[in-house]
């Protein structure tokens, strides 16, 4: 059992006392105000999950489009994040530390069931599924280092398989698009670099300098990724073709903090996050043409961006300062849409209906 101060404990009874009293007090599954909020969302057979901020707690929903309805998925007194939705639709794996110790949990998008797939006595998070839906990667904290594992979650009397052994930290697992790879952060005294697995376990494969911060890493196809890099206070985003490319600066604008590169389904566009203009805000960079353009133009800050699985909508979240909402842009009208008021959420991700 872990100890904690008598006012540690204090202040955690006191932010369950206040979760409880939201509950109770909205009597649904989030304020009035944020259930219905632009009713011209459009229907693109995709919901989004998310991660808001409720009383002082991290708990997840899924926002059904075009209703702009929010359902809670989990109702913990514990954190409950990094969602990450299979292929099908049909189930959420998460972060919750309902137990006292990060674990993976999955739940049916319906709520119907819950259960952790890999119990542990160590702090496991950050679950990404394979795109074939039958695998799960995920970091473990082990032996004081961070390591990842995999494991199958539907298949019984099956246990994790550890893929990493190294002095370095690995995070951030992502499948190649066909599953035959993982992409990770690995990181050792103060700076990070990418690698590649290519075989479950193996040594990984380090391919990115090593020098630097390299993290927002994201595939582009099956033989090339995306990264930001970020050496001599400065960051941009990277394009290299594995395993021996050259790296190609694509974002290339001096001071300006470029981050996050989400390519879309198509190949077509990059979408990242800037300060060029003095902002947060996200561009848009063509493949075809080589040309950047600013998508949003607010004075506040929109980041995290993620593409609608069919790349017309672009999914963000927009930042006053005091709520951060969920928004999208329509790439081909340019038409926007705010689908929360009010609600500080994090972590979305569209999700098939």
């Amino acid at each position: 059992m872990i100890s904690r101060s008598c006012e540690t404990c204090r202040i955690n009874l006191c932010r369950r006392l206040l979760y409880l009293m939201a509950i109770v007090l909205i009597g649904c599954d989030c304020p009035c105000d944020m259930n219905r909020f632009d009713a011209n969302a459009r229907d693109n057979g995709y919901d989004v999950v998310l991660v808001a901020n409720i009383s002082g707690n991290q708990e997840i929903f899924i926002l059904d489009l075009p209703s702009c309805n929010l359902n809670r998925l989990t109702g913990t007194l514990d954190r409950d994040c990094d969602p990450s939705p299979s292929p099908d639709g049909r189930w959420i794996a998460y972060t919750s530390l309902r137990t006292g110790i990060a674990q993976i949990y999955l739940t049916r998008t319906d709520g119907s069931e819950t259960f952790c797939p890999f119990p542990s006595d160590r702090f496991d998070c950050k679950p990404t599924w394979s795109h074939d839906g039958r695998k799960i990667a995920y970091v473990s904290y082990i032996d004081q280092n961070k390591e990842i594992f995999i494991g199958s979650p539907f298949e019984p009397n099956s246990s994790p398989v550890r893929i990493t052994n190294t002095i370095r930290r690995e995070e951030d697992p992502l499948f190649s698009l066909d599953d035959s790879k993982i992409l990770v952060r690995s990181s050792l005294w103060g700076e990070s670099y990418l690698a590649l697995l290519d075989t479950f376990p193996c040594e990984p494969q380090i391919f990115t300098p090593a020098y630097g911060l390299q993290h927002y890493a994201s595939w582009c196809g099956d033989t090339a990724v995306l990264f930001t890099w970020f050496v001599d206070n400065d960051s941009d985003v990277f394009f290299k073709i594995l395993p021996n490319g050259s790296l190609i600066n694509i974002s290339h604008c001096a001071d300006a903090y470029d981050y996050d590169p989400e390519p879309s389904p198509s190949g077509e566009y990059l979408a990242f996050v800037s300060y060029r203009d003095g902002n947060r805000n996200i561009y848009m960079f063509s493949f075809d043409g080589g040309t950047i353009s600013q998508l949003t133009t607010w004075e506040n800050d929109e980041y995290e961006p993620k593409w609608s699985p069919d790349g017309n909508l672009l999914l963000f979240i927009r930042s006053d300062g005091v709520s951060k909402d969920l928004c999208y842009v329509d790439i081909k009208s340019g038409d926007y849409h705010i689908l929360t008021n009010g609600l500080n959420c994090e972590q979305a991700k569209w999700i098939l209906k």
